[in-house]
Order: structure tokens, then sequence, then C-alpha cells
């Protein structure tokens, strides 16, 4: 009988292990050799981090860093931040998050003066409860705006601001078609593999029917 074989997601994993089969080194201060070892601030190193970071990029075409930090709260100086264990951290964006950018201008290179991220939250409620929101964070220069999805009208939900100047946000290409555009770099093996399924479908059908009585 025919099966349905995951070609695309076996050559993803294999091109994402060839790449990164030698880990990365980082070199620096104690601070930097310790940030490395969670990356992300949920426990990934950063050859993890970087893998499935990777994968993502292969599979959809681009994927994306977000660099975040803590609020530095009552902290007055870089030196209190780190003793209070403030520290960047990344978050990883899908190419299917990025709703829509703006530039300042048309020409090549131009920096991001807007960025739409779509993600999911979950908030308590009752006592062993979650509930999942839908929002849309909206990240200028120096500040940010959150929005409620999924309900007849968009909500205004909270703002906030950080330090830098420029949206930290750091594409990661693998079929660059443009400024956070891209095209799957295995879209044809997908393809073959959705008619391989789509054979095997017609195969069990056809057998199905070839079993029932006359």
């Amino acid at each position: 009988m025919l099966r349905f074989s995951p070609y695309t997601s076996r050559l993803i994993e294999t091109a994402a292990g060839a790449i990164l089969r030698k880990p990365i080194h980082v070199e620096g201060d104690q601070y930097w050799l310790d940030l490395i070892q969670n990356i992300d601030g949920l426990g990934s190193n950063i050859n993890e981090y970087a893998r499935r970071a990777l994968v993502s990029s292969l599979t959809y075409g681009h994927s994306a860093i977000l660099v975040d930090y803590p609020p530095a709260g009552n902290a007055m100086n870089l030196a209190q931040e780190r003793a209070m264990g403030n520290r960047p951290y990344f978050v990883h964006v899908d190419a299917p998050q990025i709703w829509g950018w703006r530039q300042e201008s048309t020409m090549p290179g131009s920096a991001l003066t807007q960025v739409r991220i779509h993600e999911y939250t979950t908030i308590p409620q009752n006592e062993f409860g979650e509930q999942q929101v839908e929002q849309m964070r909206v990240i200028y220069p120096g500040r940010y705006d959150l929005y409620t999805l999924g309900q007849e009208e968009v909500e205004y939900t909270a703002s906030g601001n950080y330090s830098l100047p420029e949206i930290p946000l750091v594409p990661i290409y693998s079929n660059r078609r443009g400024l956070l555009t891209s095209q799957p770099a295995l879209l044809d093996i997908a393809n073959l593999n959705i008619t391989h399924y789509q054979r095997q479908a017609d195969l069990i059908h056809a057998l199905h029917i070839a079993a029932m009585p006359t």
C-alpha cells in the first residue's frame, strides 16, 4: 500500500542539522556566556533556539527574532538592572504572525517604522481555568501598543515604551523576495508531498469501493 511520507519536514530537519552541525561559539565575559545558556528566558540555549528559528525559516521562507527586555523598574543604571536579574531575551516570530509593516520610505534598506505581530496569550480564569486571548502587538520605534482581536470590534488594551530608537526585529531569510517577504524554499517538495497524500487517499477510497458487495 502507498504510504504518505513527510519528505518536506525530513528535508527541513536534515538541512537545519547540516547548517548547524557545528555549535555556535560566543566569546565574551561571563554575563554573555550565561545569557546564551538561556537565550529566550525559557531555558533554551542558543543552539536549541537557533535550530527552531532555522526550521521555521526553511518552512515559511523566513522567520524573525524580536529582542525584548523586562521593565527596568526602580533600577537607576545597568548595574542595578543586572543585579535585579533583568536581561534581554529572544522572542521567536513565525512568518504568518507578521501581518504587516511600514517603512520610512520605499528606498531599499530604509528602517521599519511599524510592525504588526499577531499573537495569542492566556489569562487566568476562575481557580484553575485559562482563557486564550487573540491580540495584535503593534511595535513602533521606542514604543508598542496592544489590541485585543477575535471580537466584534478591535479593542485597545495596553501600551508601553522601550529604550531603543528602532524596532528590535531581526529577520532570518531562507528564500528572500523582499523586506519581510519570501517564498518557502521547499514549496515544490511540499506540493509533491500533497500530491502523494492525494494519491494515497484515492487508493484507499478505491479499495473501499472495491470491497463493497455488488
